[in-house]
């Protein structure tokens, strides 16, 4: 039986009409003097003043679908990215579900950092917005026993179930000499959506599926065993070369397939690399 894995990312922006729509609710009066703040309240945690995760519009969600080989490498075989401006919220979170429903849920493992906590509540939370229905056997992601539940979320994973102080996936990345934010900083995305340059948020948020999907071969390696990490890191290079031609992320990658190659094969040219993994993962 195939098993597939969904690896997944998702950007989000504040909906400014929702918070204000709260403010009204709740009769706040902005301060005369704003440095001023209400009884026991700090600007950063008055959830009046500094929305929370709930007032985050969704603009795009990556979902890269990778098949498990006989020597456990992960392969990529499709990135599918669902964003502004070609879909509105409501059409984003449909084509995820219906991503997500493409693939038998018991034979379907999801993939995220921090996915418990954000990604997954935040999916729920606007899909529920939406008045959408998930994908037969998904109902767990919206807390229900029903059905399977298999979701590694690798924060949790890397920090002893979040008993550990959390860290972003840059840190472990920069650990493990896994390339991370290459096109902007994790702050950008206010910055692109009222530029309107969602092609930044897009590109953003399909190196974190990539950097994610290469961390999980690490975790995957010490828990399941199989080919050696290098082997699968070279794989998911080389599929998103195919899958992602002419991103600007692109030749960092390739880059990083190359150098990777040379310390395993001194001095190869690309195919001797290809022929070389593929022998090493056969063997």
């Amino acid at each position: 039986m195939q098993k597939f894995k969904m690896i997944l990312d998702i950007e989000s922006y504040v909906s400014t009409t929702e918070h204000q729509r709260y403010q009204s609710m709740e009769r706040y009066v902005p301060p005369v003097v704003p440095a001023i703040m209400r009884s026991g309240q700090r600007v950063d945690t008055d959830p009046l003043v500094t929305p929370r995760w709930p007032f985050r519009e969704i603009v795009t969600v990556v979902v890269m679908k990778c098949i498990v080989e006989d020597n456990q490498s992960l392969v990529p075989v499709e990135i599918n990215t669902f964003s502004r401006p070609d879909f509105d919220e409501k059409g984003i979170i449909e084509a995820v579900f219906g991503c997500l429903g493409s693939t038998p849920a018991a034979d379907t493992e999801l993939v995220t950092y921090n996915g418990r906590i954000h990604d997954v509540p935040l999916l729920m939370t606007r899909a529920m917005k939406h008045e959408l229905a998930l994908p037969s056997g998904w109902a767990w992601m919206a807390g229900q026993s029903r059905g399977p539940a298999p979701h590694v979320d690798l924060l949790q994973s890397f920090t002893g179930g979040s008993r550990m102080t959390l860290a972003h996936m840059a840190e472990f990345a920069a650990v493990f000499g896994i390339p991370c934010k290459i096109t902007a900083a994790p702050n950008s995305v206010a910055r692109f959506v009222e530029a309107g340059n969602f092609t930044a948020i897009q590109e953003m948020c399909e190196v974190d599926v990539i950097s994610l999907s290469l961390l999980y071969c690490n975790w995957k390696k010490l828990v399941e065993g199989g080919c050696d990490v290098w082997i699968a890191h070279e794989r998911i290079y080389r599929e998103v070369e195919r899958l992602r031609a002419g991103r600007s992320y692109i030749p960092v990658l390739s880059a990083e397939r190359r150098a990777l190659c040379d310390r395993h094969i001194r001095g190869s040219a690309d195919e001797d690399c290809d022929s070389l993994a593929t022998a090493s993962a056969v063997g």
